[in-house]
């Protein structure tokens, strides 16, 4: 354990603190730290797409299963119920769906494909550290979107999993199984 907390910390002896840009977890709170950026910023629509992208790329069960047993909470009955009693407290508040307030949607394209990249190639202990300081960030509706399609890519994935050893029984046609993302 100690040679990985060594890895995963960009600290000298002699500093304080120190980020040299380039070792994995300055990487890692630079791309957090842009992405709560301009997620603060964002509207839903754009934040819905880039979580979903970065789950269906995570490519990993254990991580997946992790973040179902975290957004757990979000199938209980008190919080579908308070979920479905809020309501916007100002008429401005249901207009950020598709609004990205003062962020140029080129650049925010751009910035999402460059994070997607980059989590895909990142280590387990990355992903998971990324996925959780993101759902941070997340409304309630949004955390229980994402944990119905956190239990669908587990479905997939364990599916996958069946089907290459041979072992798989499911049918084609069962609806949780062929939802499109």
């Amino acid at each position: 354990i100690l040679n990985l907390e060594n890895r995963l910390c960009c600290k000298k002896e002699d500093a304080d603190f120190n980020i040299c840009g380039n070792c994995q977890s300055c990487i890692f709170t630079s791309k957090l730290h842009d992405s709560t950026q301009w997620m603060s910023r964002a509207g839903d629509s754009s934040k819905r797409r880039f979580l979903t992208g970065i789950l269906v790329r995570c490519q990993s069960v254990e991580i997946l299963e992790t973040i179902q047993r975290v957004l757990q909470v979000t199938f209980g009955k008190d919080f579908t119920y308070t979920r479905s009693r809020q309501k916007s407290s100002v008429s401005e508040d249901m207009t950020t769906w598709s609004q990205d307030r003062a962020l140029d949607t080129k650049l925010l394209g751009i910035e999402m494909v460059d994070t997607w990249d980059w989590f895909s190639r990142s280590h387990h202990w990355t992903k998971s550290n990324y996925l959780l300081g993101i759902l941070s960030l997340c409304d309630t509706g949004l955390l229980h979107m994402l944990g119905n399609l956190t239990s669908v890519l587990i479905v997939r994935a364990k599916r996958a999993f069946l089907q290459l050893n041979g072992t798989g029984t499911e049918r084609k046609d069962s609806p949780i199984l062929n939802v499109d993302l």
